[in-house]
């Protein structure tokens, strides 16, 4: 009988080593041979240039939405949520599980890369950690996957498209805007939902939640 850790262990510890190597690995390049990759901040830069108290309003939203006590309540709602609907410990736990595992590999790769925030005006407080990669992108990522991906599980009507509606436009919204407002390169934010991405889908294998 197989040990009850050893999923965790094949689907998520000994992966997200290497995950977080790499990213370490990556961020210290544009670090180095890539200084810092000034080029790609001409996307924060335009961004300033067009802000708008609209558009600093609606960012606003799911950038503090993407805030780590807020990202932590939020995973802790969707769990007593799914416990309602499944009565599943695996599903219950999944969205802490999925946020824990990517703040452990950002956090890992963070502490090695040590990027500054863009040189733009921002308009949130930074937290104390990388730019490189996100966190914000990466658990908010990790989360509206493994949410969306109960949801679209559901046999309920209309519950394919709210899952594609929480899979693609939470992500995406926070994202765009961190950008926007200056708290991260580009580069940050798709590292950190590619992280996010792949700890959703690791976190379900371990948990042996079937897939679609």
């Amino acid at each position: 009988m197989a040990h009850p850790l050893a999923p965790w262990l094949r689907h998520v510890v000994l992966p997200g080593a290497a995950i977080s190597v790499g990213i370490a690995a990556l961020g210290r390049v544009i670090e180095g041979p890539l200084q810092g990759w000034p080029a790609e901040d001409e996307l924060n830069r335009w961004c300033v240039r067009h802000r708008t108290p609209l558009g600093n309003a609606l960012t606003w939203v799911p950038s503090t939405y993407a805030d780590t006590p807020a990202t932590i309540v939020m995973s802790l709602v969707y769990g007593g949520w799914l416990w309602r609907e499944t009565r599943s410990v695996r599903e219950t736990v999944a969205p802490l599980a999925a946020i824990t595992i990517e703040t452990v590999c950002f956090m890992s790769a963070a502490r090695v890369v040590g990027r500054e925030r863009p040189d733009v005006p921002w308009l949130d407080k930074p937290a104390h950690t990388s730019s490189f990669p996100s966190g914000h992108t990466g658990a908010t990522t990790a989360m509206s996957l493994t949410v969306a991906h109960a949801i679209a599980r559901r046999d309920v009507p209309g519950s394919r498209g709210l899952a594609q509606a929480i899979r693609w436009g939470v992500p995406v919204s926070v994202a765009a805007s961190r950008v926007y407002r200056g708290m991260h390169h580009p580069s940050d934010v798709v590292v950190g939902s590619l992280l996010g991405a792949w700890t959703a889908g690791a976190v379900r294998r371990a948990l042996g939640i079937p897939t679609l």
